[in-house]
């Protein structure tokens, strides 16, 4: 099978040279066929084969990637046919936006056909798919869509996802009258009203693209001290998106009318900016401003170097003297902290710009999933970290030396969300170009895909071994026989935010007990399975 018909959407587009490719089907051969000669005639042919129910998911894709080659009206009625006959939302908004893709360019035929039309509407109507569908009406220049999308966008009781893609919608198919509403809405943000994060990020995007009148906004935005900080953040990282906002955000710097808690990631920003005047000009603004800043840091010359990744990696796990370790916090390839995001794919997701730009101003950005709190208990305490799970009786945090605590409820007399990234913002002062290279040329290499188990079934605790069938597929309905006990129903758990699964309290303190754990796992190619434990005792596996 050639590439076109492999699913470039998941991990198996990143393959291994040792990976084996799965055998080509007669469907996935005529898909590549078709691609490869990309005629009109093989419409017909096509269509037969991707309406037959037998067709896999890997195979319809294949299928739809050929037809996506294909110019005309009829490839894009086919897969209109199968939308309508679809039952699942995550289906449906699959296909929605594989119309999106390409009714502006080979399918731009169908964009007048009133079955298009019909879909969106249909799909509009529902929460689940109307984001895709408001993209569809969007790429097919569909005017009529104008006031629904400005009806969703100030629907309060619809889903903030839902407005903001409501809003991107309408930039794209009227960006006068989307530039207009996003105007509005971080207009109503300085006047103190509230805007949920996704509809502003959405928001200031647009006004980003407005000249000389975005740039008036974003500064009222960016110097108005009881906004949440990342709304702060993310003005003065859309002022540098134009020469007009780099030069007023230089002048704010100067005047000292931006806080020197932000002054910081203003000067980083203009430092690196394009026009070579503002990055001089940046330069010696922060020689005036003497030690109070810390060091700049000039992406250039880093990025300039080829850099070792094997030095590189001895810098992630033992950082010099006066530095903090990358891996003291992060994990890759399964060594290091689970206090951060685990990097083993970084390199597919970043250039090595954007990785140093995050290692320079881990605040610019701040992922929701590792946004820091400090918790005030009621013996006095304080304590600090990333909330990794919280119920109704309790709240777990994991604090920067990765020491997950479990706190009850009714011990915490105060909570307050940290308007700074966890990640120490100094961690460049420590090293030189050379060594950040270095580092960056290991985080490149990081590229081995990783699909982390988010829900498993689990049987605990089990008094005495059970052997289980060899092979699956396996009846969970069944209880878990346990010859030294009651059995076991298999329970469905969810991992909490960092992947862990956490045995009940019953197993937890119950020795010389055993725990089954099952997943279904399926791929197209063999790959390792590695099962992480972690305990205060000793577990025998």
């Amino acid at each position: 099978a050639l590439p076109p018909y492999y699913p470039v959407s998941s991990n198996n587009a990143y393959l291994r040279p040792e990976d084996r490719l799965p055998p080509a089907s007669p469907a996935t051969q005529l898909a590549g066929i078709a691609w490869v000669l990309g005629r009109p005639e093989a419409v017909d042919a096509l269509a037969a084969v991707y309406r037959s129910p037998e067709r896999t998911a890997d195979e319809r894709e294949a299928l739809e990637r050929a037809l996506a080659q294909l110019p005309g009206r009829r490839p894009a009625q086919i897969i209109l046919e199968a939308l309508h006959a679809a039952s699942d939302p995550v289906e449906q908004t699959r296909l929605l936006r594989l119309l999106a893709r390409n009714i502006s360019g080979v399918w731009k035929e169908a964009s007048s056909d009133p079955k298009l039309r019909e879909a969106v509407r249909r799909y509009w109507e529902n929460p689940d798919t109307a984001p895709a569908a408001g993209a569809l009406a969007a790429a097919a220049h569909l005017a009529e869509f104008r006031h629904p999308l400005r009806e969703r966008i100030n629907d309060t009781s619809a889903s903030p996802s839902v407005r903001a893609s409501a809003l991107e919608a309408l930039a794209q198919l009227d960006p006068a009258a989307g530039s207009e509403v996003a105007r509005r809405i971080i207009e109503s943000m300085v006047s103190r009203t509230s805007v949920p994060a996704p509809l502003a990020r959405v928001a200031l995007a647009l006004v980003s693209r407005q000249g000389q009148r975005g740039t008036g906004t974003l500064v009222k935005l960016a110097l108005q001290g009881d906004l949440p900080a990342d709304f702060r953040r993310q003005a003065l990282v859309a002022l540098t998106q134009t020469t007009t906002g780099a030069r007023r955000l230089l002048q704010l710097v100067e005047q000292e009318k931006i806080d020197r808690h932000w002054q910081n990631l203003a000067l980083s920003l203009l430092n690196n900016h394009p026009d070579p005047k503002l990055r001089q000009q940046a330069r010696q603004l922060w020689e005036k401003l003497g030690g109070r800043q810390k060091r700049l840091v000039d992406f250039d010359a880093v990025l300039s170097r080829k850099g070792d990744a094997k030095r590189g990696e001895r810098l992630f796990f033992k950082a010099p003297e006066g530095s903090t370790a990358c891996g003291s916090c992060h994990r890759v390839r399964g060594q290091g902290s689970f206090v951060g995001p685990d990097l083993s794919t970084i390199g597919l997701k970043y250039g090595k710009r954007e990785m140093l730009f995050h290692i320079v101003e881990p605040s610019a950005v701040i992922n929701h999933n590792y946004t820091g709190e400090v918790l005030q208990l009621e013996d006095g305490r304080i304590v600090s970290g990333i909330v990794v799970s919280e119920d109704d009786e309790s709240v777990t945090l994991m604090t920067p030396q990765a020491d997950r605590w479990t706190l009850a409820r009714d011990e915490i007399l105060a909570r307050k969300r940290l308007e700074e990234s966890v990640m120490p913002a100094n961690l460049c002062d420590a090293l030189t170009d050379d060594q950040l290279a270095d580092l960056l040329a290991f985080l490149a290499t990081l590229r081995t895909p990783v699909i982390e188990v988010r829900s498993l079934r689990m049987a605990v605790p089990v008094t005495a071994h059970v052997a289980l069938p060899a092979d699956p597929p396996f009846d969970f309905s069944r209880p878990l026989p346990d010859p030294g006990g009651k059995p076991r129903r298999w329970q469905v758990v969810e991992a909490d935010r960092d992947g862990f699964f956490h045995l009940p309290a019953e197993a937890d303190r119950k020795l010389d007990t055993y725990a089954w754990l099952a997943v279904r796992l399926r791929n197209d190619v063999e790959q390792d399975v590695r099962l992480a434990l972690r305990a205060a005792g000793g577990i025998d596996a």
